[in-house]
């Protein structure tokens, strides 16, 4: 029994807790019996929950006073903290809710310092491990106190950042002290999530963060001073990216969804820096395996804003940063296919909404470049092949007819293939055979002869940018009769896929686009294109088919500059730069054979032109003089290609188009000529002289038969010509009489019967009965002769 008046009769322990607080608070904790405390708690376990309890009486005493004495206070806390680092994890539990409590009336207080003070006790708590998991505490009231502390605001600034440290440190704290316990998905709850994540964006907002230079790293804290570390901002981005990183498959919804909401009730999409400040520190925090969730919601909120056109724009901002930044594993996830199909259908619907509406709208072109750079980027982390199947998806969702110019299915068109264009500049060429299959090279010539020429150009530039694999399309820009030396060509049918492909669909593509000259209005820059196109095909496959059809596309271009058909629809102008455009072509060819005649020949057609028809030479032009009479001198400056393919045959590079295919599969055949081509396995053989065993049979002259016996010994051969009668005939096709059936029959049941019932030795003996006896050398000879 203890008396509250009379020390001696007082309880030990609260002797001792008494003991440890001075007269004057000026002096501070007394060690020596702190000391004796901690030792009697150790000793005496089943006290540490009166302790607690008498502790937490002495400080809320101290703080619930008229004049609170804040001094004994401190003191009070310090032996706590104390108390709790020499408690021992199987006592915790005794001795944590009286702690909790006395930090709660802290955090409770109007004083600024108590509550700084409170926040770094339960820093302490939360770095305690216990063994055993207390499944009545809860956390919620902190979660709220220290997420109104994040918001703290005064009008001294020294105190606001001190509380809000605070706050964001006893956040920190929270979120370690809950993931380290069983019960750890209580702060995932959607209760909890909503008031730590706006407290930590808010801090991340507020701060010094200046916008587009968002840091994307986790900040290193041991690095930084005193100062830095207390910064709200940098303990705001620490803590926002632990919780990030702890966030499971289950939960990152949960965080996510307070995410966009702070971003859209603070208008932060517009302009977009914090928000791809902020998803850069989320996607280089979370775990790699629920990285497409973050895409998925994303893709899900821009559906949702179909209002805002600045919203969207700021969202498909943020995506292409996350898809440059390669935070994200594209084979992760759902299909690719299913992302790039979400990316298309925002563009088809505001390519829709943009024709509907019917007036300019800036922002809705901003919307679809936007969307267009986050699908390039998506797709430039994929590999080839999952690259040329996004090409071919995304060509299949292109209308397959445009009626005219204006429609909503051409300006669709026109986004889709610049979408195409956006992945193709993605692309890292290695073969033709694999880069244009049959169902992405078809479809894809087809759309040259849209009416939209805008859509022409593109395909043409979808063609250079899928072709180049020699960084030569820079080089190209204008046609010309002088090339630039630098051009990089194919060596001389070096490439045998390459030249299997021009064989089987090179003169599908030449025909295709001769039929756009042919058939469309044709303008300067679509010639350049063509000729750059064209070009290109020469430098990247030197195959001798390559040059026959190239020569044929000349032949044909300068054949239409030359028509006096009137269903064609080029003017003077367009007929000028066609033949300006043969002769660039020719210098190109010129450049690539490097045949000395083709050269002199081209420059002395080049020399004449300059005197009699100059317009007929690049550059191109849109506007002639009208004065130019366009059949003078022409038939004297045309390209004869008879020299030119006199001089490719003499070099053994020009093949005639009938016998093309053939004379292709016997060079590339390996059985060709003898003399032509000897075999690297026989080789060494010429140069050694050995002496073999003539042989009387003629290696030209062997004929395989399938049922021979001729390499089997003891068998003999069958004649190799055999004269049969149609009475030997008529034998043999007729059914066996039924006395030959019953003999065959009845031998057959012997033979089993035989080997049934007879030992081994009897049937060794039986079988060398049958057996006719020949030496080895008999067999040699037969096997030999």
């Amino acid at each position: 029994m203890s008396c509250g008046c009379c020390s001696p009769l007082r309880a030990r322990y609260k002797r001792l807790v008494d003991n440890i607080f001075p007269d004057y608070a000026e002096d501070g904790l007394v060690n020596a019996n702190m000391q004796k405390l901690i030792y009697y708690a150790a000793t005496s376990p089943e006290k540490w929950d009166r302790i607690g309890e008498y502790l937490a009486y002495r400080i809320g005493r101290d703080l619930n006073r008229s004049y609170p004495r804040y001094g004994f206070v401190i003191i009070g806390m310090e032996a706590m903290d104390q108390l709790l680092m020499a408690c021992h994890s199987q006592h915790l539990n005794l001795y944590v809710e009286s702690y909790l409590k006395t930090v709660q009336k802290l955090l409770e207080s109007p004083e600024p310092n108590m509550q700084v003070r409170a926040s770094e006790s339960f820093l302490q708590f939360a770095q305690k491990e216990e063994d055993v998991p207390a499944y009545h505490r809860r956390y919620d009231f902190f979660i709220s106190r220290f997420s109104q502390m994040c918001h703290f605001e005064t009008n001294d600034p020294v105190v606001t950042t001190k509380i809000r440290v605070s706050g964001l440190q006893g956040i920190g704290g929270v979120v370690r002290k809950i993931e380290n316990e069983d019960l750890a998905e209580n702060i995932w709850s959607p209760t909890h999530m909503d008031k730590i994540i706006p407290s930590l964006l808010y801090n991340i907002q507020i701060g010094d963060y200046k916008a587009g230079q968002g840091r994307s790293q986790t900040p290193d804290l041991s690095n930084l001073g005193d100062q830095d570390c207390k910064s709200p901002l940098q303990i705001a981005e620490d803590t926002f990216r632990k919780l990030m990183g702890r966030a499971g498959f289950l939960s990152i919804r949960a965080v996510m969804r307070p995410i966009l909401q702070h971003l859209d009730i603070h208008q932060m999409w517009t302009p977009s820096d914090f928000a791809e400040h902020t998803f850069q520190m989320v996607m280089f925090s979370i775990q790699q395996q629920v990285n497409y969730i973050i895409i998925e919601m994303l893709m899900a909120h821009l559906d949702k804003k179909s209002e805002d056109t600045m919203v969207r724009v700021g969202i498909a901002t943020v995506l292409s940063r996350i898809f440059t930044s390669r935070a994200i594993d594209a084979s992760v996830g759902p299909s690719v296919l299913e992302t790039i199909n979400a990316l298309l259908t925002h563009l088809r619907t505001s390519v829709e909404q943009a024709q509907a509406s019917r007036d300019p709208n800036p922002d809705q072109q901003r919307y679809h470049e936007a969307l267009l750079t986050a699908l390039g980027e998506y797709s430039s982390s994929l590999p080839n092949f999952q690259m040329i199947e996004i090409m071919m998806f995304i060509l299949g969702k292109a209308p397959h007819q445009v009626d005219s110019e204006q429609s909503v299915d051409s300006e669709l068109q026109h986004m889709l293939l610049k979408a195409l264009l956006t992945v193709a500049e993605k692309f890292v060429p290695v073969q033709f055979s694999t880069t244009f299959p049959i169902t992405f090279l078809s479809p894809l010539l087809d759309k040259l002869h849209s009416p939209d020429p805008d859509a022409r150009l593109l395909v043409l530039r979808i063609f250079q940018t899928l072709i180049d694999r020699k960084n030569n399309l820079e080089k190209l820009e204008q046609p010309t009769v002088e090339p630039r030396s630098d051009l990089l060509a194919q060596k001389p049918n070096f490439n045998k896929q390459d030249n299997t492909f021009f064989l089987k669909h090179g003169e599908k593509v030449y025909r295709e686009l001769v039929r756009v000259l042919r058939g469309e209005t044709i303008g300067v820059e679509f010639l350049e294109h063509f000729y750059t196109t064209v070009s290109l095909l020469l430098l990247e496959c030197n195959s001798d088919e390559n040059i026959r059809m190239q020569l044929e596309l000349i032949g044909e271009v300068q054949e239409l500059a030359t028509s006096n058909d009137n269903k064609l629809r080029l003017s003077n102008a367009n007929k000028f730069a066609l033949h300006a455009t043969c002769i660039s072509l020719l210098a190109i060819l010129s450049f690539v054979v490097r045949i000395p005649d083709i050269f002199e020949y081209k420059d002395r057609l080049v020399s004449l032109r300059r005197q009699l028809v100059p317009h007929l030479l690049p550059p191109l032009e849109e506007d002639y003089s009208p004065d130019l009479d366009p059949s003078l001198h022409v038939e004297t400056a045309l390209i004869d290609l008879e020299p030119v393919r006199s001089a490719l045959r003499d070099a053994g590079r020009y093949t005639d188009k009938q016998a093309g295919s053939q004379s292709h599969s016997l060079r590339n055949s390996r059985a060709s000529s003898p003399s032509a081509r000897h075999s690297p396995r026989n080789s060494w053989i010429e140069s050694v002289h050995v002496q073999r065993r003539p042989s009387s049979v003629s290696v030209s002259s062997v004929q395989v038969d399938v049922d021979s016996c001729a390499s089997s010994p003891g068998i003999l051969r069958k004649p190799v010509n055999i004269e049969v009668s149609f009475a030997e005939m008529k034998r043999a096709l007729a059914e066996p009489t039924v006395k030959e059936r019953e003999q065959e029959e009845k031998g057959r049941k012997q033979l089993q019967e035989k080997f049934q019932t007879a030992s081994f030795g009897e049937l060794c003996e039986l079988t060398l009965a049958n057996r006719n006896t020949e030496t080895l050398y008999q067999c040699l000879a037969d096997i030999y002769s």
